[in-house]
């Protein structure tokens, strides 16, 4: 018999018996929607860190360190952040923070001034500079005692985020305007994003490095701290850099340029109580303290590409010259891989469905076999091979397997819809460009073509038994 013809008798064959059909394609129809919807809901959350991801990160940047192998955990840490929690009181913080850096023991090596001079003299490097180039002590909001640590984006092109409120801002503009995370709106304790726009809020600069300015507590009218009133002109969605201050590339420059200033005077200070004596030793000391601080560079860099497309030529060359280089695509990888494991749990549950499923075929195939042993020993007799009966056992099983991961994956997608539906009305107003659950292409396939796999794989026993049915015996056993 030829193949169309075995499909052909195999789709008759389950037309004779559609509600028993009906039940078995249903049982995998049931596992094939369990894995769709449990999967489409990994694929959402996938798609929105990773648009996250990008809209803060800009595709032209690599971080570099000195090291061969740059650390995987600063990977890990990008990617993960804060996850979208709104901050919480810098007392609070500043406990958890201290457990967290007695971790970190290791002394991660610097650059040397010849080194970052060699990085910017490769080809296609446009920009070279610090990895941190502004920081702040913490910022505040007008009618609000409390002070929250902060993480302050300097923007060469704005968010691109999409805002819920206010305006964007431009990133050569000196003007002291800022653009907030939609969770600072939790944290200030306000209702709505739009509360937020106008206000003045203080951005905090301390005399102290990054690291040591984040267990300082604050002393208002200090000289160690300098503030700097900001107007808040936009508010964007929700997003998982949920501490998020952005503010324009030349405001971070005066930020910086203040902060050592801050620095410098209060040294001299300092320098003025102390007696010529005391004086004369602590300017030798700071001499020494100067030269050893030269030799000293930054312990990572942000280097800029001039496009998108010299990013591969530049990290090629920065790993051929022995450096440490993390992308944005590399980013974005770490995130791909930890979703990969959360696909497999997601998946796992809808497995264990289709298992149960298969049983059903198995039984509806099995009592098929039994009802129809006399049509089988007939097809035998007048020239059916074992092979052709197998195959078309086999045919029916891959049929149903086909129709309810058919069913199963429709299922899923009017579910998901009605989910997306009531997530944006009720729970993701702010949330912006996210669905909670997406079925790509992939995901539609790979489940119909799992769908017909198990089926198949529920009808080999079936097949086979029917495959062996000896003609001779197979009409007797009618009669």
């Amino acid at each position: 018999m030829k193949s169309s013809d075995l499909l052909r008798e195999s789709l008759l064959n389950l037309r004779r018996r559609p509600l028993r059909v009906a039940f078995a394609s249903g049982g995998v129809a049931v596992g094939a929607l369990a894995v769709a919807l449990l999967l489409s809901l990994g694929a959402g959350l996938h798609n929105f860190v990773e648009a996250q991801t990008m809209a803060f990160s800009d595709p032209v940047e690599l971080d570099v360190y000195p090291e061969p192998k740059a650390s995987v955990g600063d990977i890990v840490s990008f990617a993960m952040g804060q996850m979208g929690t709104p901050a919480k009181p810098m007392e609070e913080e500043q406990k958890e923070e201290q457990e967290l850096m007695r971790s970190f023991g290791r002394v991660r090596p610097r650059f040397t001034a010849e080194q970052i001079q060699g990085i910017s003299e490769i080809e296609h490097v446009a920009v070279v500079e610090r990895q941190q180039r502004a920081s702040i002590h913490s910022i505040s909001v007008e009618g609000n005692k409390s002070r929250f640590r902060a993480d302050l984006r300097p923007t060469y092109s704005g968010p691109q985020i999409a805002l819920v409120a206010g305006k964007a801002i431009d990133p050569e503009s000196q003007t002291q305007e800022a653009i907030l995370a939609f969770q600072w709106v939790e944290s200030f304790g306000l209702k709505r994003p739009e509360d937020l726009i106008g206000k003045t809020i203080q951005l905090t600069i301390s005399s102290e490095s990054r690291r040591r300015e984040r267990f300082m507590p604050y002393e208002k009218d200090s000289k160690k701290f300098q503030d700097f009133p900001v107007v808040v002109v936009g508010v964007t969605g929700e997003t998982i850099a949920s501490r998020s201050v952005f503010i324009s590339r030349r405001f971070a420059e005066t930020l910086s340029k203040s902060k050592a200033q801050l620095r410098e005077r209060l040294k001299k200070d300092r320098e003025s109580e102390r007696n010529e004596d005391e004086e004369r030793d602590r300017r030798e000391r700071r001499d020494e303290e100067k030269k050893k601080d030269a030799k000293k560079g930054p312990r990572s860099l942000i280097v800029r590409a001039k496009s998108k497309e010299m990013v591969p030529l530049v990290k090629t060359r920065l790993k051929d010259l022995g450096y440490g280089v993390i992308s944005l695509e590399d980013k974005i990888g770490v995130i791909g891989r930890i979703f990969l494991v959360i696909d497999a749990v997601l998946a796992s549950v809808g497995i264990v469905a289709f298992l149960v499923a298969s049983l059903g075929i198995a039984n509806t195939l099995i009592m098929a076999v039994h009802e129809r042993t006399s049509e089988i020993g007939l097809w035998k007799a007048i020239g059916a091979t074992n092979k052709s009966v197998g195959l078309m056992f086999a045919f029916e099983a891959a049929a149903m397997g086909t129709l309810g991961g058919l069913m199963g994956i429709l299922g899923a997608a009017v579910l998901g819809l009605i989910g997306n539906e009531i997530a944006g009305r009720y729970f993701l107003q702010n949330v912006v460009g996210y669905q909670v659950f997406v079925f790509p292409a992939w995901l539609i396939l790979s489940t119909v073509a799992l769908s017909t796999i198990v089926s198949l794989l529920a009808g080999i026993l079936p097949a086979r038994r029917a495959a062996r049915l000896a003609p001779v015996a197979a009409l007797r056993r009618d009669g």
